[in-house]
């Protein structure tokens, strides 16, 4: 048996939330919005799962922090998409 039969890849959208100090409905409102969708699985309907890969937990959680100092959404989009590349 391998470590990928038994642990799936990436985070769900409940570890997110813990990580990164958002809601699970703030990920829910920023994915449906456009702003950062989860690279790995996106949502395709009521009850299905969004998994988020490292790289989205380390953008959502820089996105957070400039969220909580007050910087408007427009510049964290920017600063979201430079941490993508």
């Amino acid at each position: 048996m391998k470590f990928n039969d038994v642990v799936s890849p990436g985070f769900s959208t409940g570890q997110v939330a813990r990580l990164t100090g958002l809601t699970a409905r703030q990920l829910d409102h920023w994915d449906r919005k456009g702003f950062l969708k989860p690279s790995l699985e996106a949502a395709r309907g009521y009850g299905s799962k969004r998994r988020y890969s490292f790289s989205d937990v380390v953008r959502l959680r820089v996105a957070a922090r400039l969220r909580a100092a007050g910087v408007g959404l427009s510049r964290i989009q920017r600063c979201a998409e430079a941490l993508e590349r």
